[in-house]
């Protein structure tokens, strides 16, 4: 029988952001790990912009289901793991890229527990992460970059919103020129009275935007439309020259696009 640990609970499920952690490749020995790993994890979140202004209204729940094998395939390394939700590294021929492809296992362990959005917690040192937009996220927590890793993968789940960077290899089929991205926070429009972002730009802020190759500190916020975006270097672009869903260094945060898209997905679910 599965673990069920409420390690927050803001409220009634209708009246909350009810967030679910579920646990693979952790062994039965190790269930107080995955509880403080869900712990670190909704801390680090809750302690980051938006999410800290909703922390009264966000409930944490772990489910805890023992896997056989301690930690996730790795088959370029020829690693192979008996878990209970069989994720695996190497999704699409990545390296970094963890996914487990056994949803509707992950979705009967989380209707065990009111859920809006499911957190997979992968229990391993390795660097990586995925998600699946509007679906569901999963993260390591072993590697030093794994709090950032699951921040970024839980954007995508969550909020629906899109990778900025570029990557060494472009994806040019996944945003059609002819089409405009979905995404909140990449387009490709660059129309000032149009642009998605239009109402968030920094006063005559120059479109498309030219990147500073060591900007001050009053020039990281600025706001306009950087190209390079979406795995395309050329006609897509982002609201601002560093987020993270770019990149993964500390003191980033997250964009005003992206922290506005985010407030609004939590706003939905709170009924506001």
């Amino acid at each position: 029988q599965d673990e069920i640990h409420e390690l927050k609970i803001a409220g009634p499920p209708q009246n909350s952001l009810d967030i679910t952690f579920l646990s693979e490749g952790y062994t039965a020995e190790q269930a107080a790990d995955f509880k403080a790993d869900v712990q670190r994890m909704a801390d680090f979140l809750m302690n980051q912009p938006p999410y800290n202004d909703f922390k009264d209204r966000i409930s944490i729940r772990g489910v805890f289901r023992p896997s056989p094998e301690q930690g996730t395939d790795e088959p370029h390394q020829r690693i192979y793991k008996n878990t209970n939700l069989g994720a695996t590294f190497n999704i699409f021929d990545l390296d970094r890229y963890l996914l487990s492809e056994q949803n509707h296992n992950i979705h009967r362990m989380a209707a065990q527990v009111p859920s809006d959005t499911v957190v997979v917690l992968a229990n391993s040192k390795t660097y990586g992460g995925g998600a699946v937009c509007l679906d569901y996220c999963i993260s390591t927590t072993g590697h030093n970059n794994s709090p950032f890793v699951f921040l970024h993968e839980f954007a995508h789940s969550f909020a629906g919103l899109a990778d900025e960077y570029t990557g060494n290899v472009a994806y040019n089929q996944m945003y059609p020129e002819d089409q405009e991205p979905m995404e909140a926070n990449i387009t490709r429009n660059l129309n000032r009275e149009t642009l998605k972002w239009r109402h968030l730009l920094s006063p005559d802020v120059e479109l498309p935007t030219p990147e500073l190759p060591q900007p001050e500190a009053s020039q990281k916020q600025l706001v306009g439309a950087f190209e390079g975006g979406g795995y395309v270097r050329k006609g897509i672009f982002r609201s601002e020259q560093d987020c993270w869903m770019g990149s993964l260094r500390k003191d980033e945060g997250f964009c005003a696009v992206c922290r506005e898209a985010i407030r609004q997905t939590i706003s939905g679910h709170l009924g506001q």
